[in-house]
Protein backbone atom coordinates (compact mmCIF):
# COMPACT_ATOMS: atom_id res chain seq x y z
CA UNK A 1 0.00 0.00 0.00
CA UNK A 2 1.35 3.23 -0.85
CA UNK A 3 2.77 5.60 2.02
CA UNK A 4 -0.25 8.40 1.28
CA UNK A 5 -3.81 8.37 0.53
CA UNK A 6 -3.35 11.98 -0.61
CA UNK A 7 -1.04 14.06 -1.64
CA UNK A 8 -1.54 18.08 -1.93
CA UNK A 9 1.30 20.49 -3.74
CA UNK A 10 1.65 23.86 -2.58
CA UNK A 11 1.82 25.83 -5.94
CA UNK A 12 1.16 29.47 -6.38
CA UNK A 13 -1.39 29.88 -8.54
CA UNK A 14 -1.72 32.13 -11.92
CA UNK A 15 2.23 31.66 -12.13
CA UNK A 16 4.09 30.17 -15.09
CA UNK A 17 7.29 29.21 -15.09
CA UNK A 18 9.66 26.17 -14.68
CA UNK A 19 9.27 25.84 -11.02
CA UNK A 20 5.23 25.92 -11.29
CA UNK A 21 5.37 23.67 -14.33
CA UNK A 22 6.89 21.17 -12.09
CA UNK A 23 4.37 21.27 -9.72
CA UNK A 24 1.87 20.46 -12.12
CA UNK A 25 4.17 17.76 -13.81
CA UNK A 26 3.72 16.03 -10.24
CA UNK A 27 0.45 16.39 -9.97
CA UNK A 28 -0.16 14.90 -13.38
CA UNK A 29 2.25 12.42 -12.52
CA UNK A 30 1.11 10.71 -9.27
CA UNK A 31 -2.58 10.54 -10.95
CA UNK A 32 -1.25 8.88 -13.51
CA UNK A 33 0.01 6.20 -11.87
CA UNK A 34 -3.22 6.02 -9.93
CA UNK A 35 -2.46 8.48 -6.85
CA UNK A 36 -4.75 10.84 -5.49
CA UNK A 37 -2.85 13.92 -5.73
CA UNK A 38 -4.35 17.67 -5.98
CA UNK A 39 -2.94 21.32 -6.70
CA UNK A 40 -3.33 23.90 -3.22
CA UNK A 41 -2.93 27.39 -3.90
CA UNK A 42 -0.55 28.64 -1.99
CA UNK A 43 -1.92 31.61 0.56
CA UNK A 44 -2.15 35.05 -1.29
CA UNK A 45 -2.81 33.57 -4.63
CA UNK A 46 -6.35 32.04 -4.48
CA UNK A 47 -7.89 34.86 -6.41
CA UNK A 48 -5.20 34.93 -9.33
CA UNK A 49 -6.34 32.67 -12.43
CA UNK A 50 -4.77 29.44 -13.43
CA UNK A 51 -2.18 29.28 -16.41
CA UNK A 52 -3.81 28.17 -19.39
CA UNK A 53 -0.98 26.46 -20.92
CA UNK A 54 -1.15 24.06 -18.30
CA UNK A 55 -4.57 23.18 -18.77
CA UNK A 56 -3.40 20.02 -20.59
CA UNK A 57 -2.30 18.49 -16.95
CA UNK A 58 -4.14 16.28 -14.78
CA UNK A 59 -3.91 18.56 -11.88
CA UNK A 60 -7.00 19.18 -10.42
CA UNK A 61 -7.05 21.40 -7.11
CA UNK A 62 -8.54 20.76 -3.80
CA UNK A 63 -8.18 22.45 -0.31
CA UNK A 64 -5.63 20.59 2.01
CA UNK A 65 -6.89 18.15 4.71
CA UNK A 66 -4.47 18.00 7.30
CA UNK A 67 -4.43 13.96 7.98
CA UNK A 68 -2.05 11.60 9.17
CA UNK A 69 -2.23 9.67 6.33
CA UNK A 70 -1.57 12.47 4.12
CA UNK A 71 1.32 14.52 2.57
CA UNK A 72 2.09 18.53 1.96
CA UNK A 73 4.70 19.15 -0.55
CA UNK A 74 6.11 22.66 -1.15
CA UNK A 75 8.62 23.94 -3.19
CA UNK A 76 11.94 25.37 -1.25
CA UNK A 77 11.21 28.66 -1.25
CA UNK A 78 7.71 28.19 0.37
CA UNK A 79 8.97 25.97 2.98
CA UNK A 80 7.21 28.38 5.68
CA UNK A 81 3.52 27.02 4.70
CA UNK A 82 4.17 23.43 5.35
CA UNK A 83 3.63 24.88 8.72
CA UNK A 84 -0.37 23.79 7.47
CA UNK A 85 0.67 20.22 8.44
CA UNK A 86 -0.06 19.26 11.92
CA UNK A 87 -0.59 15.73 11.66
CA UNK A 88 -0.18 15.54 7.82
CA UNK A 89 3.74 14.18 6.72
CA UNK A 90 5.81 17.28 5.22
CA UNK A 91 7.81 17.04 2.50
CA UNK A 92 9.76 19.71 0.77
CA UNK A 93 11.10 19.66 -3.23
CA UNK A 94 14.53 21.66 -3.87
CA UNK A 95 13.53 23.01 -7.01
CA UNK A 96 17.12 24.83 -6.47
CA UNK A 97 19.29 25.86 -3.78
CA UNK A 98 20.23 29.51 -4.34
CA UNK A 99 16.30 30.94 -4.26
CA UNK A 100 15.68 29.35 -1.01
CA UNK A 101 15.46 31.19 1.93
CA UNK A 102 18.00 28.83 4.09
CA UNK A 103 20.77 29.57 1.67
CA UNK A 104 19.56 32.80 -0.54
CA UNK A 105 22.22 34.85 1.21
CA UNK A 106 25.13 32.73 1.27
CA UNK A 107 25.22 32.09 -2.82
CA UNK A 108 24.33 35.71 -3.40
CA UNK A 109 27.98 36.56 -1.43
CA UNK A 110 29.58 33.63 -3.98
CA UNK A 111 28.38 35.53 -7.15
CA UNK A 112 28.38 39.03 -5.85
CA UNK A 113 31.52 41.02 -4.94
CA UNK A 114 30.32 44.32 -3.45
CA UNK A 115 27.77 45.65 -1.32
CA UNK A 116 26.14 48.90 -0.28
CA UNK A 117 25.31 49.30 3.16
CA UNK A 118 21.93 48.46 2.88
CA UNK A 119 22.57 45.37 0.78
CA UNK A 120 24.55 43.90 4.10
CA UNK A 121 21.83 44.85 6.45
CA UNK A 122 19.58 42.67 3.91
CA UNK A 123 22.08 40.07 3.73
CA UNK A 124 22.04 39.89 7.51
CA UNK A 125 18.43 39.85 8.13
CA UNK A 126 17.96 37.44 5.31
CA UNK A 127 20.86 35.35 7.16
CA UNK A 128 19.52 35.20 10.55
CA UNK A 129 16.18 33.85 8.66
CA UNK A 130 18.59 30.90 7.08
CA UNK A 131 20.44 30.18 10.72
CA UNK A 132 16.59 29.71 12.44
CA UNK A 133 15.57 27.62 9.59
CA UNK A 134 18.97 25.54 10.20
CA UNK A 135 17.97 25.54 13.89
CA UNK A 136 14.42 24.13 13.58
CA UNK A 137 15.37 21.72 10.78
CA UNK A 138 17.15 20.01 13.69
CA UNK A 139 13.92 19.72 15.93
CA UNK A 140 10.87 18.10 15.59
CA UNK A 141 8.14 18.42 14.07
CA UNK A 142 10.43 19.95 11.27
CA UNK A 143 13.06 17.12 11.70
CA UNK A 144 10.78 14.63 10.63
CA UNK A 145 10.07 16.59 7.35
CA UNK A 146 10.98 14.42 3.76
CA UNK A 147 13.00 15.70 1.27
CA UNK A 148 13.12 15.55 -2.31
CA UNK A 149 15.57 17.22 -5.15
CA UNK A 150 15.64 18.58 -8.78
CA UNK A 151 18.97 18.48 -9.31
CA UNK A 152 22.00 16.39 -8.28
CA UNK A 153 23.62 19.74 -7.25
CA UNK A 154 20.79 20.08 -4.96
CA UNK A 155 20.94 16.65 -3.58
CA UNK A 156 24.56 16.75 -2.96
CA UNK A 157 23.86 20.40 -1.29
CA UNK A 158 21.62 19.50 1.27
CA UNK A 159 23.58 15.81 2.14
CA UNK A 160 26.77 17.90 2.68
CA UNK A 161 25.33 21.22 4.28
CA UNK A 162 22.62 19.88 5.94
CA UNK A 163 23.15 16.05 6.26
CA UNK A 164 19.98 15.61 4.66
CA UNK A 165 19.45 12.42 2.41
CA UNK A 166 16.88 13.66 -0.14
CA UNK A 167 15.41 11.38 -2.49
CA UNK A 168 15.64 12.81 -6.20
CA UNK A 169 12.70 13.63 -7.96
CA UNK A 170 13.59 15.61 -10.90
CA UNK A 171 11.37 17.27 -13.58
CA UNK A 172 10.83 16.70 -17.37
CA UNK A 173 11.00 18.94 -20.47
CA UNK A 174 7.91 19.50 -22.90
CA UNK A 175 8.68 18.60 -26.05
CA UNK A 176 5.27 19.26 -27.75
CA UNK A 177 5.91 22.96 -28.85
CA UNK A 178 9.83 22.36 -29.99
CA UNK A 179 8.99 19.88 -32.10
CA UNK A 180 6.67 21.56 -34.27
CA UNK A 181 8.86 23.94 -35.10
CA UNK A 182 11.13 24.11 -38.67
CA UNK A 183 14.77 24.16 -38.12
CA UNK A 184 17.94 24.56 -40.07
CA UNK A 185 21.14 22.53 -39.06
CA UNK A 186 23.37 24.64 -37.10
CA UNK A 187 26.59 25.27 -39.97
CA UNK A 188 23.44 27.54 -41.45
CA UNK A 189 22.13 29.28 -38.28
CA UNK A 190 25.11 31.97 -38.77
CA UNK A 191 26.86 33.59 -35.41
CA UNK A 192 23.64 33.71 -34.01
CA UNK A 193 24.21 32.93 -29.80
CA UNK A 194 20.84 33.83 -27.83
CA UNK A 195 20.98 33.92 -23.81
CA UNK A 196 18.36 35.39 -21.32
CA UNK A 197 19.58 38.50 -19.91
CA UNK A 198 18.61 37.58 -16.17
CA UNK A 199 21.21 34.14 -15.69
CA UNK A 200 24.57 35.92 -16.38
CA UNK A 201 23.41 38.67 -18.97
CA UNK A 202 26.71 40.43 -17.77
CA UNK A 203 28.75 38.53 -19.28
CA UNK A 204 27.52 39.17 -22.93
CA UNK A 205 27.79 42.78 -22.08
CA UNK A 206 31.08 43.06 -21.61
CA UNK A 207 31.80 40.12 -24.60
CA UNK A 208 29.88 43.13 -26.80
CA UNK A 209 32.08 45.95 -25.22
CA UNK A 210 35.30 44.23 -26.24
CA UNK A 211 33.61 43.78 -29.51
CA UNK A 212 33.03 39.97 -30.08
CA UNK A 213 32.21 39.17 -33.64
CA UNK A 214 28.84 37.30 -32.83
CA UNK A 215 25.17 38.43 -33.18
CA UNK A 216 24.02 38.12 -29.87
CA UNK A 217 19.58 37.81 -29.31
CA UNK A 218 18.40 38.22 -25.65
CA UNK A 219 15.28 36.29 -24.76
CA UNK A 220 13.47 38.66 -23.56
CA UNK A 221 9.81 40.67 -23.63
CA UNK A 222 8.89 37.66 -26.02
CA UNK A 223 5.45 35.07 -26.19
CA UNK A 224 6.57 31.33 -25.66
CA UNK A 225 6.66 30.77 -28.94
CA UNK A 226 8.50 33.92 -29.93
CA UNK A 227 11.21 32.72 -27.17
CA UNK A 228 11.09 28.86 -28.83
CA UNK A 229 11.56 30.20 -32.40
CA UNK A 230 14.70 31.76 -31.36
CA UNK A 231 16.27 29.21 -29.60
CA UNK A 232 15.67 27.37 -33.02
CA UNK A 233 17.72 29.49 -35.06
CA UNK A 234 20.14 30.30 -32.71
CA UNK A 235 23.74 28.29 -33.37
CA UNK A 236 24.53 28.74 -29.44
CA UNK A 237 22.86 29.25 -26.59
CA UNK A 238 25.06 30.06 -23.56
CA UNK A 239 24.11 30.86 -19.90
CA UNK A 240 26.67 31.66 -17.90
CA UNK A 241 23.93 31.97 -14.87
CA UNK A 242 24.12 30.35 -11.25
CA UNK A 243 22.17 27.35 -12.42
CA UNK A 244 20.54 26.97 -8.96
CA UNK A 245 18.49 24.17 -10.38
CA UNK A 246 18.30 22.24 -13.35
CA UNK A 247 17.12 24.98 -15.57
CA UNK A 248 14.41 24.69 -18.20
CA UNK A 249 16.04 27.09 -21.12
CA UNK A 250 19.46 24.84 -21.97
CA UNK A 251 17.72 22.05 -22.17
CA UNK A 252 14.98 23.56 -24.64
CA UNK A 253 17.75 25.22 -26.54
CA UNK A 254 19.48 21.35 -26.64
CA UNK A 255 16.03 20.22 -28.32
CA UNK A 256 15.97 23.31 -30.49
CA UNK A 257 19.13 22.43 -31.92
CA UNK A 258 21.11 24.98 -30.61
CA UNK A 259 25.03 23.84 -28.87
CA UNK A 260 24.28 24.63 -25.62
CA UNK A 261 27.06 26.46 -23.27
CA UNK A 262 26.30 26.85 -19.53
CA UNK A 263 28.54 27.83 -16.83
CA UNK A 264 30.69 25.80 -13.72
CA UNK A 265 28.43 26.39 -10.96
CA UNK A 266 25.15 24.46 -9.81
CA UNK A 267 23.65 22.40 -11.46
CA UNK A 268 25.48 22.97 -14.87
CA UNK A 269 28.95 21.90 -13.14
CA UNK A 270 26.93 18.55 -12.30
CA UNK A 271 27.50 16.02 -15.44
CA UNK A 272 24.27 13.98 -13.95
CA UNK A 273 22.53 17.59 -14.47
CA UNK A 274 23.91 18.53 -17.28
CA UNK A 275 25.28 15.63 -19.68
CA UNK A 276 27.67 17.71 -22.04
CA UNK A 277 31.43 18.17 -22.10
CA UNK A 278 33.22 19.68 -19.97
CA UNK A 279 35.06 22.46 -22.11
CA UNK A 280 30.79 23.43 -22.83
CA UNK A 281 30.84 24.94 -19.60
CA UNK A 282 32.21 28.25 -18.97
CA UNK A 283 34.88 28.86 -16.10
CA UNK A 284 33.55 31.53 -13.73
CA UNK A 285 36.78 32.16 -11.89
CA UNK A 286 39.43 35.06 -13.32
CA UNK A 287 38.31 36.78 -16.25
CA UNK A 288 35.40 35.78 -17.01
CA UNK A 289 34.62 37.50 -20.42
CA UNK A 290 37.64 35.77 -21.63
CA UNK A 291 36.66 32.52 -20.78
CA UNK A 292 33.38 32.80 -22.40
CA UNK A 293 34.91 34.03 -25.33
CA UNK A 294 37.36 31.18 -26.23
CA UNK A 295 34.39 28.80 -25.80
CA UNK A 296 32.46 30.62 -28.65
CA UNK A 297 36.08 31.13 -30.29
CA UNK A 298 36.54 27.20 -30.50
CA UNK A 299 32.43 26.31 -30.85
CA UNK A 300 32.29 28.83 -34.34
CA UNK A 301 35.24 27.77 -35.41
CA UNK A 302 34.29 23.83 -36.12
CA UNK A 303 30.32 24.21 -35.54
CA UNK A 304 29.42 20.74 -36.83
CA UNK A 305 31.76 18.75 -34.70
CA UNK A 306 31.06 20.62 -30.88
CA UNK A 307 26.82 19.62 -32.34
CA UNK A 308 27.84 15.89 -32.69
CA UNK A 309 29.71 16.17 -29.63
CA UNK A 310 26.77 17.07 -27.79
CA UNK A 311 24.32 14.30 -29.47
CA UNK A 312 23.44 12.84 -26.55
CA UNK A 313 22.40 15.91 -24.76
CA UNK A 314 19.14 15.68 -26.88
CA UNK A 315 17.79 11.91 -26.35
CA UNK A 316 18.64 12.22 -22.71
CA UNK A 317 16.45 15.14 -22.13
CA UNK A 318 13.87 13.48 -24.02
CA UNK A 319 14.37 10.25 -21.62
CA UNK A 320 13.32 12.90 -18.69
CA UNK A 321 9.82 12.11 -18.65
CA UNK A 322 10.17 8.74 -18.21
CA UNK A 323 12.99 8.72 -15.67
CA UNK A 324 10.56 11.34 -13.98
CA UNK A 325 7.98 8.79 -13.51
CA UNK A 326 9.93 6.39 -12.13
CA UNK A 327 11.38 9.04 -9.51
CA UNK A 328 8.40 9.72 -8.19
CA UNK A 329 6.59 6.09 -8.13
CA UNK A 330 9.93 5.05 -6.00
CA UNK A 331 9.07 7.86 -3.55
CA UNK A 332 5.48 7.94 -3.40
CA UNK A 333 4.20 4.43 -4.22
CA UNK A 334 7.42 2.54 -3.35
CA UNK A 335 8.33 4.55 -0.43
CA UNK A 336 11.53 4.45 -0.88
CA UNK A 337 13.21 7.20 0.68
CA UNK A 338 16.63 8.77 0.65
CA UNK A 339 17.90 8.08 -2.54
CA UNK A 340 19.62 9.87 -5.04
CA UNK A 341 18.94 7.79 -8.00
CA UNK A 342 15.11 5.84 -7.54
CA UNK A 343 14.06 5.68 -10.64
CA UNK A 344 15.56 3.40 -13.84
CA UNK A 345 18.34 5.74 -15.60
CA UNK A 346 19.71 6.26 -18.84
CA UNK A 347 23.35 5.62 -19.55
CA UNK A 348 25.24 9.27 -19.84
CA UNK A 349 25.54 10.29 -23.08
CA UNK A 350 28.21 9.06 -24.96
CA UNK A 351 28.40 5.67 -22.74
Amino acid sequence: MPPFTSIYVLYPRGLRTGGPEALHQLVDTLRALGQEAYLTPLPGTTEADRVKEYEHYDAPERGFVDAPEHALVAPETYTKSLSLAKRATRICWWLSIDYSPLFFTERERIYQHSYSVTDRLIHAARAGRGVAFRMALSRKPWSDMLHLAQSQYAWNFLYDRLDITASLVTDYTPTTELDGIPRRAVPERGRTVSYNPKKGGWVVEELRRRGAPYDFVPIQNMTRGEALRTLCESAVYMDPGNHPGKDRMPREAALAGAITLVSRRGSGANWQDVPIPWDHKIDMTGDVAANAAARLEAVFSDLAGHKERQAGYEPFIRGERERFRHEVAAFFVDGRYGSDLPGDRLPPPGA
